[in-house]
């Protein structure tokens, strides 16, 4: 008698945390510098911040927290992502501008929570120092803004007609 049997499974992986490549300069792992006015809706003033993931699987579950330091877990304030060409991605954009008014200035982390497989798993994504919007404040920085809006190949994952910020 044979009983033998093959079986296909799914290896599963959960994601990294972001860490920033060594670059040799002394602040190099420092917050990020968020920045935004109250008081003027003016993007220019208001920086947001987009996360986003791919599932592996239809049944993950991906989920986006942010705390605050001193405050712990916040309810997310903006806007979700919504990807009309592809269903496994999932996404939140964080808008400065309502975390400064309803919680001030501060130490804010955002991470992704992962439930692959039933085991669940969270990682950084970021650490921001939020500051209200001035001439001083914005003085030496950079601010970019970028909106995604086709296929990002490392991610296997279709921004088209998301407008994802």
């Amino acid at each position: 008698m044979d009983f033998r049997f093959k079986e296909d499974i799914e290896i599963v992986q959960f994601p990294e945390g972001n860490e920033e490549d060594d670059r040799g300069f002394k602040d190099c792992c420092s917050d990020i510098e968020a920045l935004a006015d109250t008081s003027d809706t003016d993007p220019f003033k208001n920086d947001k911040w987009g996360v986003s993931e791919k599932k592996q699987t239809p049944t993950d579950i991906i989920n986006f927290t942010i705390e605050k330091c001193g405050l712990g877990v916040l309810p997310n304030l903006g806007t979700v992502g919504v990807f009309p060409n592809d269903t496994g991605l999932v996404g939140f954009v964080y808008d400065w501008r309502q975390y400064l008014d309803v919680y001030g200035p501060g130490r804010y982390t955002t991470k992704v929570v992962f439930t692959i497989a039933g085991l669940s798993k969270g990682v950084l994504d970021a650490n921001f120092e939020l500051k209200a919007f001035s001439t001083n404040t914005s003085n030496y920085t950079v601010r970019i803004w970028s909106q995604f809006n086709s296929y990002y190949e490392k991610k296997d994952a279709d921004y088209t007609d998301s407008n994802f910020e």
